[in-house]
């Protein structure tokens, strides 16, 4: 099995257990990242970074089969609107892929 199926597994048990039990796990499998498809990702990635804000975008995983796209961003723990930030990306994503699946980890930013 590749570490992308692997990967694939843990996500969606992940995703059942939040949804069954309203618990997130988050130390789960392995953490593989799929860039196959350049443009999406490109794309994505300028959606992310045309907000103010926005530190890091990792994670990005993209899976035609299931019609799913999901990553993790990271926006500046001094911008006082992030959860607007984190909706807007959202919105903008949802709205070029409308057929997909948008999962969007808002972490945190954390500073010594």
């Amino acid at each position: 099995m590749s570490v992308a199926d692997v990967d694939k597994i843990s996500r969606k048990i992940t995703k059942n257990i939040a949804e069954k039990y309203g618990v997130i796990l988050h130390t789960i499998g392995v953490y593989s990242v799929n860039t196959r498809d350049k443009k999406i990702h490109k794309n994505i990635k300028d959606i992310v970074f045309s907000h103010v804000g926005v530190l890091q975008m990792y994670g990005f995983y993209f899976d035609e089969s299931a019609k799913s796209i999901s990553f993790d961003i990271i926006i500046d723990f001094n911008s006082k609107n992030q959860e607007e930030i984190y909706k807007e990306i959202y919105d903008e994503v949802q709205n070029q892929y409308k057929d997909y699946h948008i999962s969007i980890t808002l972490d945190i930013d954390i500073s010594d």
